[in-house]
């Protein structure tokens, strides 16, 4: 799969995120005990394995698939220790948090960056087509919201003029106009034909 400099996505920006900083973490720990006799050569060892992780972390960015689970297999090395200490010397906040975000992320990149999740992903951007985002304003009171009306916040956000539809008219065909502003529906339900794209208002 090609390098791309853009995001991969959705929760898949977020994981390759904590990867990368998973692996900083471990990388200023094993900095700062470098040398100490408390943990020998645990610092090296810190280092090294905080550099595969934000490596790992990089090439997830840029959605390499077989980085998954030389990820995974990471993450549980840094892992192994913190339920190990959790047996050994009992219950610690901070171990058991460690544990968790661990386990957590090592999960998260199994299941975000199997091949069929990226294989959709991938489908989704050739097809030029996104997934529908709803917004929800909510408010105390329900306030009164017409064709009209809606037809003048549009002017006011985007410009142009929108021409409001009659109820029960359909709208003309979008190909005759190539920037269409028409705004239709009636309370609770309106619709917006924008140069953007189409909005469905539900005014409840």
């Amino acid at each position: 799969m090609p390098f791309k400099l853009r995001t991969p996505g959705g929760e898949r920006t977020i994981t390759s995120l904590f990867t990368i900083f998973w692996g900083g973490v471990f990388c200023w720990v094993g900095v700062g005990s470098w040398g100490k006799d408390v943990v020998g050569n645990a610092g090296g060892l810190l280092l090294t394995f905080g550099a595969l992780v934000i490596g790992a972390g990089v090439l997830l960015w840029f959605r390499v698939g077989w980085v998954r689970w030389p990820t995974v297999v990471l993450l549980g090395l840094l892992a192994a220790p913190f339920a190990w200490g959790l047996v050994t010397k009992g219950f610690s906040v901070w171990q058991l948090v460690a544990l968790g975000g661990l386990g957590w992320l090592g999960w998260d990149v199994f299941r975000q960056f199997s091949p069929r999740a990226l294989t959709d992903a991938a489908a989704l951007e050739n097809a030029g087509t996104k997934p529908m985002i709803s917004l929800a304003l909510l408010l105390r009171r329900s306030r009164y919201l017409d064709a009209s009306g809606l037809a003048r916040y549009c002017e006011a956000a985007w410009g142009g003029q929108y021409r409001v539809l009659e109820e029960g008219r359909s709208a003309p065909p979008t190909k005759d106009d190539p920037e269409p502003r028409w705004v239709g529906g009636r309370s609770p339900f309106l619709f917006v034909w924008s140069p953007s794209g189409l909005f469905v208002v539900y005014n409840r």
